[in-house]
């Protein structure tokens, strides 16, 4: 599925304060989705807007700068190269892309892929799999979607093959919200309450990895 939101989020000076009121940079990528070829009846693409803009808002509250490099869903890129490059360039202390899978008719649920070793993100394998395991319970509390039936176990799934994690320097994974070929799982992300919910569980699991690393 080629719909991510890239949410990084950069704690200024907080490996020398140690406190949480340092968080002060987020950056965001936003990549073109092709909801719209799969659900044209649906408001697809702007599903994934929606959501970023809802944790943009919900960061922003905490006191983080929010940097969008896509201002809406019009077009295509950065490629994926240009939007590694911005995260690890901003020194974030934890990444996020949020994506919508393309999975099974019959498959539900939600999961957290995790990078595996690639050279570039061999240091942050440990902390990203922390990471992921604090974004699954975070989600699955807060917005009723199940863990994957076909991705993963309990929710985790490590992946060698996305660019966006092979190359991370900073922790980082990314959440599929739910299968949209799944008529359940796509009648959920289309609702504005639970794009809200995503966006709460998300920002959440930051604050928490942020704050517990402290």
């Amino acid at each position: 599925m080629a719909a991510a939101v890239l949410a990084p989020f950069t704690r200024a000076h907080a490996r020398e304060k140690r406190r949480y009121d340092d968080i002060r940079r987020l950056v965001m990528g936003l990549a073109r989705a092709d909801f719209r070829r799969r659900y044209p009846d649906a408001t697809s693409g702007p599903i994934l807007v929606l959501i970023a803009a809802y944790l943009e808002a919900d960061l922003q509250a905490e006191g983080a700068q929010v940097v969008m490099t896509r201002p809406n869903n019009e077009g295509i890129g950065p490629c994926v190269t240009t939007r590694a490059a911005i995260i690890n360039d901003a020194d974030a202390d934890v990444a996020v892309d949020i994506h919508a899978d393309g999975g099974p008719v019959g498959g539900r649920g939600f999961a957290v892929l995790e990078p595996v070793a690639d050279g570039p993100n061999d240091a942050v394998i440990a902390s990203s799999a922390s990471f992921a395991s604090i974004l699954r319970n975070s989600f699955l509390d807060d917005t009723g979607m199940p863990v994957s039936t076909y991705d993963g176990i309990d929710g985790l799934q490590p992946r060698n093959n996305l660019a966006g994690l092979n190359l991370t320097t900073v922790p980082k994974v990314l959440i599929e919200c739910g299968n949209m070929q799944n008529p359940t799982d796509a009648a959920i992300l289309v609702s504005s309450s639970f794009q809200q919910q995503a966006a709460t569980a998300i920002a959440q699991a930051i604050t928490t990895y942020l704050t517990s690393a402290t």
